[in-house]
């Protein structure tokens, strides 16, 4: 799969499109919130973080963090009060999110380095927002305020993130567009041969009485080993809804085939569970 392929961008630019949302929202209502209480305005900055940790998160490909966050300035650019400078930021509030995971060169994506991420950017951002807001017209506390705001809302928000990112991935979001870091031995996920047996162990045909309708599912197999941790998940939530469908194919062959005992008996399918009852 190319690093940036079609499927990737549209999933970024759905993204970015919900972010854009927001940061249309947050700029009229965090500009009121600095006017009348500029202490708190940092709890709202974190906001403009969410949508490049989703896509790093769920997507683990290098430059999606900043991708988005472009995608997503530009959305809203035309609706800010700032107009075009809204993508400038997202675009340095990018760039800021990819390079913990470019130092690293994209080999790890755990919580460790989201963190390290969200705080280093925090940091900036109170440096950069402090002058902004004449943080040294405030007294110490006030000073301690600002500061606190600026680096805890990039970082809460960034986890924020991870856990949508969570959520997506669970509902299926995503899936396939990884790209192929290796597995961490620990997994417990099966492997493509644990995977195939349990498949084969299982498979089995319903033997049923002349006339009645034998149900078989097709056996899947996996033909490759799996990539990341991610995609061995995946197998195994196919291999659990293949034994679903499977058992479910059994109950309906065995009624079919009780069914079809009882016309040949000549008993309706009334009485005879009543003689089972």
């Amino acid at each position: 799969m190319n690093k940036l392929s079609t499927r990737l961008l549209m999933t970024c630019a759905a993204i970015a499109v919900a972010g854009g949302a927001v940061f249309t929202l947050n700029a009229w209502f965090g500009g009121a919130l600095a006017n009348l209480f500029p202490l708190l305005y940092g709890a709202t900055i974190g906001l403009y973080f969410i949508p490049g940790a989703l896509a790093q998160a769920l997507l683990r490909r290098p430059a999606v963090g900043l991708v988005t966050s472009a995608m997503a300035g530009l959305v809203s650019s035309p609706f800010q009060p700032i107009f075009f400078g809204a993508f400038l930021i997202m675009l340095a509030v990018g760039a800021l999110q990819e390079l913990p995971f470019l130092i690293s060169r994209y080999r790890t994506w755990r919580w460790p380095i989201f963190a390290i991420s969200g705080l280093a950017s925090g940091l900036v951002m109170s440096f950069a927002s402090f002058r902004v807001l004449g943080g040294e017209q405030y007294d110490l506390l006030g000073k301690i305020v600002i500061v606190a705001t600026f680096v805890l809302s990039p970082l809460v928000c960034t986890f924020v993130g991870v856990w949508l990112a969570k959520a997506l991935e669970r509902a299926g979001v995503g899936r396939g567009l990884r790209s192929a870091t290796p597995a961490p031995a620990a997994a417990t996920a099966p492997t493509s041969s644990a995977v195939t047996a349990a498949v084969s162990a299982t498979t089995t045909t319903t033997t049923s009485a002349p006339g009645a309708r034998t149900a078989a599912v097709p056996p899947r197999t996996f033909d490759h080993p799996p990539a990341t941790a991610g995609d061995a998940e995946d197998r195994r939530l196919d291999a659990e809804r293949y034994e679903r469908e499977l058992r479910a194919a059994e109950r309906e062959a065995a009624a079919e085939h009780d069914a079809a005992a009882d016309r040949g008996a000549g008993r309706p399918a009334e009485r005879r569970d009543d003689e089972r009852g």
